[in-house]
């Protein structure tokens, strides 16, 4: 299947997993090792990560002028 058939609900859906995936790794992680900070700090990369993504989509929906 070529990529440009897929729905973008598709990839939305796969954003989202990874993103859950990478949060529950990182808060096992911190609980496990007692370093809640840098778990605090990895969130925040993430959400940075997020906004990214959403403004890229944003510009990637724009028509071209």
């Amino acid at each position: 299947m070529d990529i440009g058939t897929r729905p973008a609900v598709f990839y939305e859906h796969v954003d989202r997993y990874a993103h859950y995936t990478a949060v529950c790794a990182a808060w096992t992680w911190s609980v496990h090792t007692g370093r809640e900070k840098v778990y605090q700090r990895h969130r925040q990369r993430l959400k940075n990560i997020r906004k990214a993504t959403a403004r890229a989509r944003e510009d990637l929906q724009q028509p071209d002028i």
